[in-house]
């Protein structure tokens, strides 16, 4: 066995929320049937309607992990719902279109949630939001409009200009090529070589109207850790142990209803069946250079959603309640087969969750993460979910294939994913013709987190029978190993690897302080927790002052991100924010 040193630092992703409407039709066997029984006793079927929950039902710190699957399931429905006419009028973006039905095949615009503010669109690279107007002298001191039609407009120097996105651009806008500037992912079922996207996958973020509305008219946008606002708030959270008033105008706490999302977007292969996946146009950025300039450019091409993270602030979870959902076919085993059903259901156990077999030697209170593994276990990923962490980084570097998730999905999600998909059918097959199939039914819920779940020990594998929901991640959006085991916080002190190593330390994990002290990454009700997982990642960014939102702890979205491109090491806007804020 080889051991590795390695580095890390930062914290992402997701969270969820939603109410619908349908009907269950009978279980297949009589355990499932006794299991939807019970659960019947406990709280109502996932419903078909496009209305976002608001919360889950009882309150999310009492919620078992069927009900916070079922308000997931619900919101995921609602999201997705057809969006109505997108013509710049008042209240048109985010808003469902209720004459529509879920799932309809024949219909071609934007969903829901496409029509939310890309991430640029909040946090403009250059300039102020599309539809934004300064209030000179008044407070506060922009006037915004968040139906205006989206922009997406990044910043150009005199050495990289990126072209302007036009009229119309689609909804869509994949301007990440990695996870975090940590690994870049690939597909090799999506073998299409026309570069430079070939099988890469590639994400975007978005916020919803509260979370702009709360942003824009502040100026929030212009600044980032620099802004005395963050500041404050992460000196009031580490003296009250919660976040402020939700809705503050001078501290950082986001109004309930606040959604953000992160999604995960690829080419199809040859192979692949399209009515498996839900495809649309998608914007991802291509690079030409020429006489010294770099010239970044839109290209559109129809892509399949692979990944989708809903987080969402409620009154019972100011904290954010996290949600992840997958398509059934991403991971898949060396012959190119599913190794879950769409429920869920582990159809093919493997011997380790990766190759090459990576385990981790755990940070301690005076040493960084290292790695073990099989140098001899690279090779051609073949079909294979697979990812390549950024070079001279520290972390285990060449083609490393997934096999099956690091944490199985629970029974409990895999029993919901049943009665949602059962759901789905039947609505689908009361709205349309008979033999009309939808995509959704291949898309399934992988975890929820409801509440924050507090390690015992300290730089040990968390073993509670919770443990898949405690270190929640999808296999598309946190794919990297580290990601699948996150808890505590990046590596926050720039330490050298040993000699010839390269690198530095700061992408690996630790649950200490530099100090040695445990460290805490969420704060709740006047309670600390190291938790894990999306929340745990993201509640480095509550850490530092910015209401569990990275894409507001990042500020300016200056420049997209190329397809093709590795990102250059310790760039990441993550990774520079955490530094800025120990």
């Amino acid at each position: 066995m080889k051991i590795r040193s390695t580095r890390r630092h930062a914290a992402i992703t997701s969270v969820i929320a939603a109410a619908i409407t349908a009907c269950l039709v009978a279980p297949v066997t009589a355990a499932t049937h006794s299991q939807s029984q019970k659960a019947a006793s406990h709280f109502q079927p996932v419903q078909i309607s496009p209305t976002v929950p608001s919360d889950i039902p009882g309150g999310a710190g009492n919620a078992s992990l069927s009900q916070a699957a079922i308000f997931a399931w619900e919101e995921f429905i609602a999201l997705n719902w057809p969006a109505v006419t997108q013509n710049g009028a008042p209240g048109t973006r985010d808003t469902p279109d209720t004459s529509k039905y879920f799932g309809d095949p024949s219909y071609t615009g934007p969903l829901a949630w496409h029509t939310y503010r890309n991430k640029v669109e909040i946090f403009p690279g250059a300039g102020l939001p599309a539809g934004t107007t300064a209030n000179s002298g008044m407070n506060p001191p922009y006037q915004c409009n968040y139906d205006a039609a989206p922009q997406y407009n990044y910043a150009s120097t005199a050495t990289t200009h990126v072209v302007p996105s036009g009229p119309n651009p689609p909804w869509i806008n994949a301007d990440e090529n990695s996870q975090i500037g940590l690994d870049h992912i690939f597909a090799g079922v999506a073998n299409g070589t026309a570069m430079p996207l070939n099988n890469e996958i590639l994400f975007l973020a978005k916020g919803n109207r509260v979370d702009f509305d709360y942003v824009c008219p502040k100026g929030w946008w212009s600044t980032n850790t620099s802004g005395p606002y963050i500041k404050a708030t992460k000196a009031y959270i580490q003296q009250h142990g919660k976040d402020p008033t939700p809705g503050s105008s001078t501290l950082v706490s986001f109004p309930y209803g606040t959604i953000e999302l992160k999604a995960a977007w690829r080419r199809l292969g040859a192979s692949e069946d399209a009515r498996r996946f839900y495809t649309t146009k998608v914007r991802y950025y291509a690079t030409n250079t020429a006489n010294g300039v770099t010239q970044i450019v839109p290209v559109d091409e129809t892509l399949a959603l692979v990944g989708l993270h809903i987080i969402q602030k409620t009154p019972s979870a100011p904290y954010f309640i996290f949600a992840t959902f997958e398509q059934t076919d991403n991971i898949l085993d060396a012959s190119g087969q599913p190794v879950e059903d769409a429920n869920g259901t582990l159809l093919k156990p493997a011997a380790s969750a990766l190759t090459p077999a990576i385990e981790s030697v755990n940070a301690t209170a005076k040493a960084g993460q290292s790695f073990k593994y099989t140098e001899g276990e690279f090779g051609d990923a073949g079909p294979q979910l697979n990812y390549a962490n950024v070079p001279n980084s520290g972390l285990v570097t060449g083609t490393i294939k997934v096999n099956t998730r690091k944490h199985a999905i629970p029974q409990d999600i895999i029993t919901v994913n049943q009665e949602a998909h059962q759901a789905i059918a039947t609505y689908i097959a009361a709205h349309f013709p008979a033999g009309t199939k939808s995509p959704w039914a291949y898309y399934k819920l992988v975890n929820v987190q409801a509440k924050p779940i507090d390690k015992p020990v300290p730089g040990q594998t968390y073993t509670g029978a919770d443990a898949a929901t405690y270190y929640q991640a999808n296999s598309t959006i946190e794919t990297d190993y580290d990601l699948q085991v996150f808890s505590g916080q990046f590596y926050p002190y720039g330490s050298s690897l040993p000699e010839g190593e390269g690198g530095t330390l700061i992408n690996t994990i630790t649950d200490f302080n530099a100090d040695g002290s445990p460290f805490k990454n969420v704060a709740h009700a006047g309670h600390t927790f190291n938790m894990g997982g999306c929340m745990g990642c993201h509640g480095n960014a509550q850490h530092g002052g910015a209401d569990f939102s990275f894409i507001l702890a990042g500020g300016r979205d200056t420049t997209p991100d190329t397809a093709g491109t590795v990102e250059p090491v310790l760039l990441n806007k993550v990774v520079r924010y955490l530094k800025k804020t120990k």
